[in-house]
């Protein structure tokens, strides 16, 4: 059954003297142990090591803050992946907030999945292309997929939904899914009941379970969802428009982007 965290208390939370890890998705609320998230506060000057699994992946993104390691300054608009053990020692520019999720054992999913993709990922999603929905007024932009990490072993995007904005009713089959809240607040429904997500709260969606989500307030709704495995299938409710996705050609600063796709359904396409 899908569950939601409230974790937006955790954005509000002062920085300490030390690094400070909140676990979101853990053992506990995650049964099959497919995928862990946590939230991580770096305060200024203080360093912090990440690891991925042996046989997994670590993704992470900066909330809030800048970091830097010796590859590169990571800020709000790097999208940043470790498999096989790499490890990385970032260090807080300032005051810094990453959400971290983790999957174990990818190997699971895509059995030659340390063969395929790299190390170390780390890519500007905002030069990545906007999409726009065919028949409302959302936005989307892949954080991660396999023509960007060469692999199906997670999937993810940011879903812009504007004052007014709605989706229609779908499940997925193959795979769970979680959204984390950037921006705003909206309400999810969940098999027919509404439930209202704010700024720092995850909503946890297991396969085949429907839902949808519509913003009523004047802010724009913006989350983050990931899928585990990236492969699955969206079927979508019998009074539902399907979800088509139309290239703009531009990045989130109206720029020409660095890619180029083509119109697709969700969960269908080269992307």
């Amino acid at each position: 059954m899908a569950f939601i965290v409230n974790s937006s208390n955790l954005l509000n939370k002062a920085f300490s003297k030390k690094v400070e890890t909140y676990q979101i998705l853990d053992e506990n609320n995650v049964q099959d142990k497919r995928v862990f998230l946590n939230q991580i506060d770096v305060p200024t000057g203080s360093s912090y090591q990440i690891s991925a699994p042996k046989n997994g992946l670590i993704w992470f993104h900066v909330i809030q803050g800048e970091l830097k390691n010796k590859e590169q300054i990571l800020t709000k608009n790097e999208m940043t992946l470790l498999t096989a053990s790499h490890t990385i020692e970032v260090i807080a520019q300032t005051d810094s907030r990453l959400i971290l999720g983790t999957i174990s054992e990818a190997s699971i999913y895509e059995k030659d999945f340390t063969e395929k993709v790299k190390p170390y990922i780390s890519f500007d999603w905002s030069r990545e292309p906007v999409l726009r929905a065919e028949h409302d007024t959302r936005e989307r932009i892949y954080l991660a997929s396999k023509g960007l990490i060469n692999t199906e072993v997670l999937k993810g995007e940011m879903i812009k939904y504007p004052s007014g904005a709605s989706g229609g009713a779908h499940h997925h089959q193959g795979a769970h899914h979680f959204q984390y809240v950037l921006n705003g607040s909206g309400i999810a429904v969940l098999e027919g009941k509404e439930f209202e997500l704010k700024t720092g709260d995850v909503l946890f969606n297991l396969e085949n379970e429907v839902h949808w989500f519509y913003n009523k307030e004047q802010e724009d709704f913006i989350f983050v969802e990931f899928f585990v495995p990236g492969e699955s299938k969206t079927v979508w409710q019998p009074d539902a428009n399907v979800c088509g996705w139309l290239p703009t050609g531009k990045d989130s600063s109206g720029n020409t982007s660095v890619r180029e796709l083509q119109y697709h359904i969700h969960g269908q396409g080269d992307v």
